[in-house]
């Protein structure tokens, strides 16, 4: 994905990108922020602060694009304990991440609530963000799809958390009769203020955690007690189809890892669907959810709440090309812009040159930035095309005359300054690697790509770059990191890295 760029100063942006491995399913994290010194003064200056956002059933394209490109952070775990009782039923508490079961069963001694949205307990733990409480409330109302299970959310919990990783839990308890089957659930959420309580979209970041979190109690009380299903069993087939899903991939638990666990799929799946931002952390692994999925969603219960089930047709996407103009005359690297829409949702846009395809782009706005000079001067076609969730597609062209006339033929310089050794080795002290890259040129670089080997995970229009990569999620191996820079008159350079993870 691109990121719009102000000027030749480095925008303060941050963005969590997936990687697919060539011959691999593993996804790779891999983050970055682009730094400008003033420009985080001026944020930490003017920003409003915690809770001064209206609250609306939709939220802007520009809101929604901007948290796309810095997603809430998402735990890695979760745990079961099953306590059989003397009468031989049980009861089984299901933890997500760090959730203590002594903390859940003091919540589920407060019994179950009214039914309604305004009847949930929340428990503002910061001091600081009591409002916080309607917000949510409002937004429940106005976008998420709740049943019967609703009574059986016990409390949220707004607390300062630190830098744990997360910025949302839900944990949750079933009880079995002797026979085996379920007879009463209940969950419980906690809402991180930590990383983003200072953000002007601090009350958007809330609502999309929620989302999420609210998507795992909805799915998960109607598997255990609708359905029957225990703790470590499958959704029922249908879901994998509809979805689709491959089971081979997934697994009922965090055996597999967080983006890999069907429980959290469906959640985002619920969340993508109700929250109104758009964005699906496993979309870059999974796709997005088909609208057959949503449908099942609603079947999962009956007596469901807004918003209505899913459209019983799906309509083709629409796109068109935004940025050039046709017949516009281009020359250097030059944004290729397309607004796309459908009624269910998009899953990428792809860019094209005269039928070649340059690259795909999954959120808004779709854009890719073009280094003209690959390509000779004179008439050329670019052209984009839209898919829907459900494969369906759309396809917009234009023609543009590409002109590159320029008297700045030095070529800009770029360098790894972090890692300053090639090659090198990568073990576990080093829970989280940073790579820094910096560039200089006459003019002024106006694009950085990043590879990992051969595949791009990065691409930005500012003059340097500070990255971060997990060591958990990469397998052990060999890694070639290559980052390029382009000028405005398309001069470019590069430099390559070996890394050695062990």
């Amino acid at each position: 994905m691109n990121l719009k760029g102000t000027d030749k100063k480095v925008a303060v942006v941050a963005i969590a990108i997936v990687i697919m491995a060539t011959l691999s399913v593993t996804a790779y994290g891999f983050y970055k922020k682009v730094y400008n010194k003033e420009a985080v003064r001026e944020s930490v200056e003017t920003s409003p602060g915690p809770n001064t956002n209206s609250t609306e059933a939709v939220p802007s394209p520009e809101v929604a694009a901007d948290i796309s490109k810095d997603p809430p952070k998402k735990g890695s775990s979760g745990s079961s304990k099953t306590t059989q009782k003397s009468d031989g039923s049980k009861t089984t508490t299901v933890t997500d991440g760090s959730v203590g079961s002594g903390e859940l069963a003091d919540v589920g001694n407060n019994g179950p609530g009214s039914g309604q949205v305004a009847g949930i307990k929340f428990v503002d733990e910061t001091g600081q963000n009591a409002s916080l409480e309607a917000i949510i409330k409002s937004f429940m109302t106005s976008n998420l799809r709740y049943s019967g299970e609703i009574a059986y959310l016990y409390q949220v919990t707004i607390r300062n958390a630190g830098a744990s990783g997360w910025e949302g839990q839900w944990a949750g308890s079933y009880n079995q009769s002797p026979s085996g089957d379920i007879t009463s659930a209940y969950g419980y959420i906690i809402l991180n203020t930590y990383y983003h309580q200072s953000s002007p979209y601090f009350n958007d970041y809330m609502k999309l955690v929620f989302a999420h979190e609210y998507g795992h109690h909805y799915t998960m009380y109607h598997k255990w007690v609708d359905l029957d299903l225990a703790y470590g069993v499958r959704f029922p087939t249908e879901y994998y189809t509809v979805r689709p899903l491959s089971p081979s991939s997934t697994a009922p638990d965090y055996s597999l890892g967080w983006a890999n666990c069907d429980a959290e799929i469906i959640a985002e799946d619920y969340s993508y669907f109700y929250s109104g931002y758009g964005y699906h952390a496993m979309s870059g692994t999974y796709g997005y959810p088909s609208g057959g999925t949503k449908t099942w969603l609603v079947n999962l219960t009956s007596g469901g709440t807004s918003p209505a089930p899913a459209p019983a047709t799906d309509n083709p996407p629409t796109v068109s090309i935004t940025e050039p103009g046709s017949g516009q005359a281009i020359a250097g690297v030059v944004y290729v812009k397309a607004s796309a829409s459908d009624d269910i949702g998009i899953a990428k846009v792809g860019f094209y040159i005269d039928g070649a395809l340059l690259a795909e782009d999954s959120a808004s706005p779709y854009q890719y930035s073009l280094i003209t000079t690959s390509y000779g001067n004179g008439s050329h076609t670019l052209k984009t095309i839209a898919y829907d969730t459900a494969s369906q597609t759309a396809d917009s062209s234009v023609a543009v005359t590409i002109n590159n006339v320029s008297s700045d033929t030095e070529n800009p310089t770029i360098t790894i300054t972090e890692l300053a050794s090639s090659p090198y080795t990568w073990s576990s002290s080093v829970p989280v690697l940073t790579i820094k890259v910096r560039t200089t040129d006459n003019v002024g670089v106006t694009l950085i790509r990043l590879f990992i080997n051969s595949t791009q995970v990065l691409e930005v229009n500012s003059s340097g770059v500070n990255a971060t990569w997990d060591y958990g999620n990469a397998p052990v191996g060999t890694y070639f990191l290559k980052a390029q820079a382009w000028d405005a008159a398309g001069n470019t350079a590069e430099t390559t890295i070996t890394i050695d993870k062990i």
